[in-house]
């Protein structure tokens, strides 16, 4: 059980043991499929009524951008946002595939795994786990992982399973790719098929960082959070100026013991986020960073995230 008030805050970086890119690895592999005509991807973002040279336009600005995502490409330039959202949408769907959730096919623990096991309780009492997360993926991955778990450790059926899940709030702050079929009747199964009506479907629920309102409540949701909570921990995050800023921070900083992953993060990189979680009322910053090889699981074994 996870008795510490808990916030946990995902980037890209904590679903990446489960095979998912990176924002780097994402943009990569967009340009490279789209310079097939014949790529699964072409094809169905021509099947949505998108012409060959416009894909061709758009494949060309994001290859030659220099910019580290998809997502920070179509903050530069709207007039591809709804291409590019579905592109990210098809592209993301293939890597949706519950075999990489089963621990026979891990050779070691991941930390969806290592996560269950402090939250594991009888569903009776999940009530006592003070654990919330806040997600800024699309993938499904964590949601599906801790349903199949509470099912199978448990016995449950697929509506009591649910419930144990709704235990442990989730938000993504820039929507999801669809709610799952447990979580709504008419939700998308994980691991549906990248094609053309799928994809529209999970495009109109991606959000990128300039649109609208939309998420305003979220992150709302987000900052009260981070600032009732004792312990808060980047896991596999950028550290974005705008995210961070938007999650309240520093300024909903008090007393909390904050932690985050720092993977590929060199000394100078470092200091620039530790210059973000600096307060007014403390000397020097309020956030712990791991080494810059130490990857999700290492770091909350290390750092003895998870307080009972």
């Amino acid at each position: 059980m996870i008795r510490t008030p808990t916030v946990l805050i995902l980037g890209a970086g904590a679903s990446k043991p489960y095979a998912f890119p990176t924002g780097r690895e994402l943009l990569v592999r967009i340009c490279t499929d789209l310079e097939e005509q014949e790529s699964p991807l072409t094809r169905t973002l021509v099947e949505l009524g998108n012409s060959l040279s416009k894909l061709k336009g758009f494949g060309t600005a994001l290859a030659l951008s220099c910019l580290p995502s998809v997502d920070v490409f179509l903050e530069e330039r709207p007039e591809f946002l709804q291409l590019g959202k579905a592109a990210i949408a098809s592209a993301l769907l293939p890597f949706e595939r519950e075999h990489r959730l089963l621990r026979t096919r891990q050779r070691d623990m991941l930390w969806y795994e290592y996560l269950f096991g402090h939250l594991r309780a009888p569903p009776a009492k999940l009530d006592e786990n003070r654990l919330k997360i806040v997600t800024f993926n699309y993938d499904r991955s964590l949601e599906q992982a801790l349903f199949l778990a509470f099912m199978h450790s448990y016995g449950l059926d697929d509506t009591a399973a649910a419930k144990a899940v709704e235990k442990i709030p989730i938000v993504h702050v820039y929507g999801s790719l669809a709610p799952l079929p447990w979580q709504d009747a008419t939700g998308l199964r994980y691991h549906s098929a990248a094609n053309a009506a799928n994809t529209q479907r999970c495009a109109e629920n991606i959000r990128i960082l300039h649109e609208g309102s939309r998420e305003a409540d979220l992150f709302t949701r987000a900052q009260l959070w981070i600032r009732h909570a004792k312990v808060i921990c980047f896991l596999g995050f950028g550290y974005h100026q705008t995210n961070i800023a938007r999650l309240g921070i520093p300024e909903e900083l008090t007393t909390q013991e904050v932690f985050g992953t720092a993977v590929g993060l060199q000394k100078a990189e470092q200091e620039r986020v530790k210059k973000m979680f600096e307060t007014k009322d403390s000397q020097g910053s309020r956030i712990f960073l791991g080494d810059n090889g130490q990857d999700v699981l290492y770091f909350l074994r290390e750092q003895r995230v998870f307080r009972p």
